[in-house]
């Protein structure tokens, strides 16, 4: 508070002098209550964001495995298939030369 505000409060009877203090505590109050709030708030938001974390390190391996699997899977079907296809033109050529013989 300023040097005026306490001069200007000597003057003020006793009681508005409780009413100021009580105004004063009261705003300090809520003001303590939003920053406790925030701060609550804030601790909240970090241990998630550090559970999801962990969580993601946990699964990290899972994820890698799957990922593989995947990869594998994907290159056996392609394998199938261009052997598929070469077989299909083996015999397109077996038939040509038979067709020329």
């Amino acid at each position: 508070r300023t040097e005026k505000e306490v001069k200007g409060e000597d003057k003020l009877n006793p009681f508005q002098k409780e009413n100021q203090d009580r105004e004063r505590t009261g705003k300090e109050s809520k003001e303590e209550e939003k920053l406790n709030l925030l701060q609550e708030e804030n601790q909240e938001r970090e241990r998630t964001e550090k559970e999801n974390k962990e969580e993601e390190k946990r699964n990290l391996p899972q994820k890698e495995n799957q990922d593989r699997e995947r990869t594998e899977k994907g290159n056996k079907e392609e394998e199938k298939l261009n052997s598929l296809m070469k077989e299909e033109q083996d015999n397109k050529l077996e038939s040509e030369e038979m067709l020329h013989e």
